[in-house]
């Protein structure tokens, strides 16, 4: 299922919220799912915008285990964007988490969940 809470305006400075993490099959070629957060400026069709959570995308990281990763990009996804450490000049603060690494454990049905923060501060 699809989720989705929009919020929009002025003066905002960043976002946070827990994401639950579970491990999707993924099985068509080129396939992918995600669950994250993602913060939007600008208008529909001209915008910059960072993302980060949680996806299972054997295109990008050559298994289907849930991974934690970010994404950005300052011109709508046109020539703009990189996943995780792959980004000129982005610069790994955390020695505890790694942006692409796998997420273990995952939550399951009718048993323990697992979740975890995502905050995005500009």
């Amino acid at each position: 299922g699809v989720h989705i809470e929009a919020t929009s305006g002025s003066g905002y400075i960043g976002a946070q919220g827990d994401i639950n993490v579970w491990n999707p099959k993924v099985k068509l070629a080129g396939d992918s799912t995600t669950a994250q957060m993602w913060l939007k400026a600008g208008n529909g069709f001209e915008f910059e915008s960072i993302e980060a959570g949680w996806t299972v995308n054997p295109t990008l990281y050559g298994n289907n285990d849930t991974r934690l990763f970010s994404y950005w990009t300052k011109d709508s996804y046109k020539s703009t964007g990189c996943y995780d450490l792959t980004c000129s000049g982005f610069v790994q603060t955390s020695n505890v988490v790694t942006l692409g690494a796998a997420l273990v454990p995952v939550s399951t049905d009718s048993g323990p969940q697992t979740d975890f923060t995502v905050g995005i501060f500009l």
